[in-house]
């Protein structure tokens, strides 16, 4: 007997509260609790498109979602795989790649050239899925963090002739190739302009030229510091290790992480290994072609 089909839909007309709600439930087996409030936020930040993301409903609620964030990466059009998960009780079942094939010709419609998502790289299972519905490898991302009173520097002054200061996301602009790597879709300067209101960012500032030489951003009710940077021609200064001090403080969890850095971007490895800052969990970017 062929299986039921479920019934699906676009979130454009869900209240945000039931899309958190889902996501939660989805969640609820996770070593790790999802605050409704950073949930929202984390959402923002990765461009949540309502319209090209779609759920699966029995009996008047969402059993299975894919959550899909609008934007662009490397300068291309993209939709971007937020999150995509079966609550705990209905998996098994197919949910989510029905889903999937639900929204691909939506997704294709839209002008979207590109959909990208991101797998640990442990999860063989996952990225063996995702390699039959036609994505590939794109990207090693390495992740860092620890606890924030022991694996940060802190009492560290910037030095001579540079002074740091807050700052926005204007700034920012002109500071865009400061970084070795194009940063992956939760840190790019698009995600850090949507989440600019929960986020804290610190410029590092030639005294007598006025220009910003680094940057860093961070979110502090998560510990994400999203990027930082320094200008090649100014690194080997002390400047990383004082805006890390610097943000130190307004970081609220205890602990912090660094994630997505590109395998290729030596020189921010390099300096958070001189740093002695542990690496954790890898995760690899996944690009399929649209349509």
């Amino acid at each position: 007997m062929p299986k039921p089909q479920p019934h699906i839909t676009n979130l454009s007309e869900v209240a945000m509260p039931a899309i958190i709600a889902a996501f939660a439930e989805a969640f609820s087996d996770y070593a790790v609790t999802f605050d409704p409030a950073q949930t929202e936020a984390m959402l923002t930040r990765r461009g949540l498109c309502p319209e090209l993301s779609f759920a699966a409903w029995e009996d008047g609620r969402i059993v299975a979602f894919t959550l899909t964030g609008t934007g662009t990466f490397r300068s291309i059009a993209t939709c971007y795989d937020c999150a995509t998960a079966t609550i705990p009780s209905r998996r098994g079942l197919g949910l989510g790649g029905a889903l999937f094939r639900h929204a691909l010709p939506h997704l294709a419609a839209s002008g979207a050239r590109q959909y990208l998502l991101e797998v640990l790289t442990t999860n063989e299972r996952a990225i063996a899925l995702y390699t039959g519905a036609g994505f590939s490898r794109d990207t090693l991302y390495l992740c860092y963090g620890g606890d924030t009173a022991l694996s940060l520097p802190h009492g560290v002054c910037p030095p001579a002739g540079i002074s740091l200061r807050p700052i926005d996301p204007g700034v920012l602009h002109g500071c865009a190739t400061f970084t070795d790597f194009t940063p992956s879709w939760q840190n790019s300067f698009e995600s850090i302009e949507r989440g600019a209101g929960n986020l804290v960012m610190t410029g590092a500032f030639d005294n007598c030229q006025g220009r910003c030489v680094g940057y860093c951003v961070a979110d502090p009710a998560t510990g994400d510091i999203s990027q930082i940077a320094v200008d090649q021609t100014m690194r080997r200064r002390g400047i990383g290790r004082a805006m890390l001090s610097a943000m130190a403080p307004e970081l609220l969890t205890g602990r912090f992480k660094l994630l997505n850095i590109d395998e290729h971007c030596h020189s921010l490895l390099a300096f958070l290994d001189a740093l002695g800052i542990e690496r954790g969990l890898s995760q690899y970017a996944m690009l399929r072609p649209l349509p």
